[in-house]
């Protein structure tokens, strides 16, 4: 129903945000999991960049009828299935979280409902409230932790006029030499 898209790159990653408020085992495991997701990220990102060419000026779309997401670049294409960890409005700053996302049907909210199970286990106010305050580093930190629970590969940070876009892509594809074939203009945010 929903198609996000914008020209230009803007991947997920960076280091993990310091929590307060945690006893220190829940804390530590919070870190040690967005950790391993930032490898997982980095490795990633590192790949697909090579192979496709991405750049500034490569395109970006996310079908949420069909659940698919693409990246083209000068060398080629990137696809995957798409997961939508949440949505950071520009407005104001606040995070909506896929599992209870108006916009986000229910399969494409896997990733962001294992961050919430992970939440509730370890009494993370931040993962298991709807909508928070939330800066970019705290949000590319919730992307840093579904990669470290398995739930993808890569985060993208994907731009409208209105939001930052958090996805998670699994099982990633690198078409080479499509990129001459794929039409090249920006897709419609949502409104």
């Amino acid at each position: 129903m929903t198609l996000f898209g914008r020209r230009g790159p803007s991947p997920g990653g960076s280091a993990p945000t310091p929590l307060a408020g945690y006893c220190e085992a829940d804390r530590s495991a919070i870190i040690a999991t967005a950790d391993k997701g930032l490898e997982r990220h980095n490795a990633t990102l590192k790949r697909i960049v090579q192979a496709a060419d991405l750049d500034e000026d490569s395109t970006w779309t996310a079908d949420l009828r069909t659940g698919q997401f693409s990246w083209t670049g000068k060398k080629g294409v990137v696809t995957s299935p798409v997961q939508v960890l949440g949505t950071r409005a520009k407005a104001d700053g606040s995070f909506l979280w896929g599992w209870d996302h108006p916009s986000v049907p229910p399969e494409l909210s896997r990733a962001a409902r294992s961050v919430q199970r992970f939440g509730e286990l370890h009494h993370s106010a931040q993962l298991t409230t709807r909508k928070l305050p939330c800066t970019p580093d705290q949000a590319r930190m919730f992307g840093n932790l579904a990669l470290g629970l398995d739930q993808g590969d890569f985060t993208y940070i994907g731009e409208t006029d209105s939001a930052s876009v958090y996805l998670v892509l699994t099982v990633i594809e690198i078409h080479p030499g499509q990129a001459d074939n794929a039409q090249r203009t920006e897709p419609t945010a949502p409104a």
